[in-house]
């Protein structure tokens, strides 16, 4: 039930489970465009999860680590995440929000030793192997560590392929990186599809410096409303986040 304040959120507990108390789930502050229905997921996957993620009351904005507006650039912004950034300083940028979803839908479903995220080259680090390392003893300085280290490169090699639109579910990543360095990443968070098979989605980001992961609104003839369309998405992402082709990535076990 959404509505506790999220205070131990990646320390052992399960911190999918403690939302702040103005959060609503984005499945319900975002309805499909008219003719559009939201695809059937499986109950207690990460789709689902993801789905149901947490928003701030309409109207809030983008902030940075250090508590200042981010430059809104150009963001169309929907809703921004009820999740905080952990860590004051500028560290969570846009493939670690990728790391943070997954690492919280991870300790609201599984003992916390078997959470896994990736290192810089893509290979997946168990919580109970890095823990044993003696570098933390945390889920919170587990994920400041992959934050620290890995990044949209680390995504790009390490999860599976989806092979097109049609596959995609919440929770998969557009990640854009083709030097190693700096790329980005972006989050599918809802899938809804017409009578003819035609899908829109709901898409988020974070970005530089260390902010707010808000939910992207699509712009004129990149979508139906403010739910994109791949090929809309893609346009923007050319448009305002020229970092390469972006591949389609997912988590999973």
């Amino acid at each position: 039930m959404l509505g506790l304040v999220l205070a131990a959120a990646l320390h052992g507990c399960a911190p999918g489970d403690a939302w702040a108390a103005s959060a609503h789930p984005l499945s319900e502050a975002a309805a499909p465009p008219p003719g559009f229905g939201r695809v059937e997921l499986s109950s207690g996957s990460f789709a689902a999860w993801v789905r149901r993620l947490p928003v701030q009351p309409e109207g809030a904005l983008v902030r940075t680590w250090d508590g200042k507006l981010a430059p809104q650039r150009f963001y169309r912004v929907l809703r921004v995440s009820a999740l905080p950034l952990k860590f004051r300083q500028d560290l969570e940028q846009c493939a670690d929000w990728g790391f943070r979803l997954w690492l919280e839908y991870q300790a609201s479903t599984r003992r916390p030793d078997d959470c896994w995220l990736l290192d810089y080259n893509g290979r997946r680090v168990r919580f109970q192997d890095w823990r044993k390392s003696g570098r933390g003893a945390s889920l919170d300085s587990f994920f400041r560590w992959a934050a620290s280290n890995a990044n949209s490169h680390s995504l790009k090699k390490g999860l599976g392929k989806v092979a097109g639109g049609p596959d995609l579910m919440p929770g998969d990543l557009l990640v854009q990186n083709e030097t190693g360095g700096i790329g980005h990443a972006s989050v599918i968070l809802d899938v809804a599809v017409d009578g003819q098979g035609r899908r829109v989605y709901l898409i988020g980001f974070g970005f530089m410096p260390a902010q707010d992961f808000h939910v992207e609104a699509a712009g004129p003839g990149q979508g139906r409303g403010d739910w994109f369309t791949l090929e809309g998405f893609q346009e923007f992402l050319t448009e305002h986040l020229p970092y390469g082709p972006p591949v389609l990535r997912r988590f999973s076990d």
